[in-house]
């Protein structure tokens, strides 16, 4: 017979020790007997099982028949006698800590749970840590941004010693204070270096502006050239091109003339006589190799050079119809200088190079492994799951029929079925009842009698009524895990056999799987249309970067021709509009790497032997634009003993470029002035990997519920995001025999992912 609460509360007050028997062992706890009064039931929770904290597997621990020692902490109720903790019986690690430890100190841990208040943390040894919520940063308090969650690392700063409670009180701020002061200072000391050095500084007020200016880049233009060629037509509808390009050539002396369209450039080509003729293909509904013919029978024919932004396949029809008549193909964004020694080379009767060898481009879906799953559920996969369960509900004869998604947290979602209002308290009692351990453990579960099980499900029927239940876990997963669940109010009322509902979870997995993928498909049209619009879409970055390159060649032209009459400029203002040109080119020369290294990410095929130090500096100049746009500071560092590697580019540069996007654009939702962004490579010659790239970043970090899964297909946390970027980075560098691998996250501190490459590609 149970014994009342007033009698259990004056034979086993709080704080006595017992002997007791496993009963029972749940995920949320183990159930014992007395061992000297079987008919009181204890519950130890996995909190006070041990000073180790959660992840516990409390059916890896201990199994019904074992016996323990236990501290009873209070009375309960609702057959539960006493709640008990076993870890109290234990020695504490606590003074330990306490001795290696001192205030001040950085120590490291995970999460175990949260609270109002604050978060605990189980830190090295199992000692518990508190960090209250006001030393938290602002965007760790919220569970939608970056909240912390169960399982999370995170580092921290010891702020005291609370012996009597045996917890250690910590701080994520002042860590992150110190961090950033640390770093400040270190970037103050080398602005000080670099301000008293020799070549900066009022040495610059005394060199003549000619001096100052004689060192930018500009076009040596024999009289000769100028000569040969006479008459320069450009034709190109771009204004920003035509009008950059044909002030730039007249700078440099030649008799340029500019045609906007295919008819202008016809007339002006049979008024009169060209020694050049650059043109662009594309027009606004003709083409400009429409030309290319009568240019080639004049009595004199001109060399006729194509600048073009246009698709490859377009140059391919070029040189297939009029191959012999074109003497260069240049793709821009071009420089004027190499068009020029272009031209000078072929005059001399020489053979050079040009831009027409070719290039497979769009996107080849042959990267994508489709292995993985995922979904975000629209109103008609909602409705056909709808149906499905109904025909289940009558066939099986159950009350109640509903499909649930689950996230830790705990955080459910109603797909299909009737189910109340899933408020936060719903949502525990849903997690430590039989429909959390479906999801969990996936494994199917049908009960006839739930009253044979009142400890089991002693929470779920605070939620639903009934009697008979049974369970089936979804085999899909995305952002969420999935279960189908049929419930009656009587016993025994279920009326299925169990091949059936899995049959049935299998559909609605399929059907979950097939949305998510119809969904993006939809959400990336552009990205699986690239290989039909890349080069479409490029076309006006291109035009606008062969503007922008033209014009700061202008400006370098008259800043140097000019240079002893800039009048009342100062030599500090000179000094600045020089930085200001010298800036345009710069940006100019980054874009063109950006165009050129999208495209070839589009299109590489063929191995190449190449330096890994090349290819990481040109991702680290395609991304800077961002970075510097985020307020991201990048710093690099090269193992100089580096082997080439023989690769297919494009399958390294586009899971180093995605991971460095990743990262700048974490850090950025992270907040927080100081972001920076490292870049290295190892070589270590004893490891199956012998090379690597490390990216680590000052970013919010990853949960580690979310670390096992970020490389899975669709799988993804960002509200935008499509969950492709990682699963083929993966893919790629897996095709090259090597892996990529998220080395440490640690919440608030940063993430490190590191890209490794096996010894079959070293050269």
């Amino acid at each position: 017979m149970t014994k009342a609460a007033s009698e259990l509360e004056r034979v086993y007050p709080e704080g006595c020790q017992v002997g007791a028997i496993v009963d029972q062992v749940e995920p949320f706890g183990v159930f014992v007997r007395l061992e000297a009064d079987p008919d009181v039931v204890g519950l130890i929770r996995p909190r006070e099982w041990s000073w180790g904290r959660s992840p516990l597997d409390l059916e890896a621990e201990v199994k019904p028949g074992d016996r323990v020692d236990a501290v009873v902490l209070r009375h309960g109720r609702q057959g539960i006698g006493l709640i008990m903790s076993r870890r109290q019986t234990l020695p504490s690690p606590y003074p330990a800590f306490c001795r290696r430890h001192a205030l001040g100190g950085v120590v490291e841990g995970r999460v175990f749970t949260r609270k109002q208040t604050g978060v605990e943390v189980l830190l090295d040894g199992n000692v518990d840590g508190f960090i209250p919520r006001t030393e938290i940063p602002d965007y760790g308090q919220y569970e939608d941004g970056f909240g912390l969650l169960t399982g999370d690392w995170i580092q921290a700063q010891i702020l005291r010693f609370e012996n009597k409670r045996e917890t250690v009180v910590l701080s994520v701020r002042d860590l992150l204070r110190r961090r950033h002061q640390s770093r400040r200072d270190r970037v103050a000391g080398e602005r000080l270096t670099l301000r008293d050095h020799p070549s900066v500084g009022p040495a610059l007020e005394n060199i003549s502006l000619t001096l100052q200016l004689q060192n930018l880049e500009v076009p040596d233009v024999s009289s000769e050239l100028r000569t040969a060629l006479g008459r320069i037509l450009v034709v190109e509808d771009h204004e920003g091109v035509n009008e950059s390009l044909g002030q730039y050539l007249s700078l440099l002396g030649f008799a340029c003339y500019v045609a906007r369209s295919v008819e202008d450039g016809r007339t002006r080509a049979a008024e009169q006589s060209y020694g050049l003729v650059i043109l662009d293909v594309n027009f606004p509904g003709r083409k400009g190799v429409e030309l290319v013919d009568g240019l080639a029978g004049q009595p004199t024919p001109p060399l006729i050079l194509v600048v073009t932004g246009a698709s490859e396949g377009d140059w391919a029809r070029l040189i297939a119809d009029h191959g012999t008549k074109v003497h260069g193909i240049f793709r821009k964004p071009t420089q004027v200088a190499r068009i020029l020694a272009f031209v000078e080379s072929v005059l001399a009767g020489g053979k050079p190079a040009d831009d027409r060898t070719s290039s497979k481009t769009g996107f080849d879906t042959s990267d994508i492994d489709v292995s993985g799953s995922g979904v975000h559920l629209g109103a008609k996969g909602r409705e056909r799951i709808a149906r499905r369960i109904e025909d289940l509900r009558r066939a099986a004869n159950a009350d109640r029929v509903f499909v649930v998604g689950y996230q830790p947290g705990p955080r459910f979602e109603l797909i299909a079925g009737t189910l109340p209002p899933i408020t936060q308290d719903v949502e525990q009692k849903l997690e430590i009842s039989p429909v959390g351990n479906v999801i969990r453990r996936s494994e199917a579960i049908v009960i006839q009698q739930v009253s044979r099980h009142s400890a089991q499900f002693r929470h779920l029927l605070e939620v639903l009524p009934l009697q008979s239940f049974a369970g089936e876990p979804i085999p899909y997963r995305d952002r969420s895990e999935y279960g189908l669940f049929l419930t009656g109010q009587r016993e025994d009322q279920l009326t299925l056999r169990h091949e059936e509902l899995r049959r049935v979870a299998h559909e609605i997995a399929q059907w979950l799987a097939a949305e998510r993928l119809n969904e993006v498909i939809t959400e990336n049209q552009t990205l699986l249309a690239t290989g039909f619009l890349a080069d479409s879409l490029l076309h006006e970055i291109r035009n606008s970067t062969e503007a922008l390159n033209h014009s700061s060649g202008v400006q370098a032209l008259l800043a140097q021709k000019y240079a002893n009459d800039l009048g009342e400029m100062s030599p500090k203002e000179v000094v600045e509009f020089k930085k200001a040109v010298l800036r345009i080119r710069k940006d100019t020369h980054e874009l063109k790497q950006v165009i050129e290294l999208f495209r070839n990410l589009a299109g590489q095929t063929a191995v190449e032997e190449i330096e890994l130090e090349d290819i990481v500096q040109r991702l680290v100049r395609a991304v800077t634009p961002l970075a510097d746009d985020r307020g991201v500071t990048i710093e690099t560092k090269f193992d100089q003993n580096m082997p080439l590697l023989r690769i297919v580019p494009r399958l390294l540069e586009h899971p180093l470029l995605n991971v460095m996007i990743n990262a700048i654009e974490q850090m950025t939702l992270a907040g927080g002035s100081d972001r920076v962004l490292q870049v290295s490579t190892h070589r270590h010659d004893h490891e199956t990997f012998p090379v690597a790239v490390s990216i680590r970043d000052d970013g919010p970090g990853i949960h580690q519920v979310h670390a096992e899964r970020i490389f899975e297909l669709f799988f993804t946390t960002k509200p935008r995001g499509s969950g492709l970027g990682l699963h083929l980075s993966r893919n790629f560098i897996e095709r090259l025999g090597g892996r990529i691998r998220l080395v440490r996250s640690v919440m608030f501190v940063g993430t490190e992912f590191s890209i490794e490459l096996p010894r079959s590609v070293l050269a």
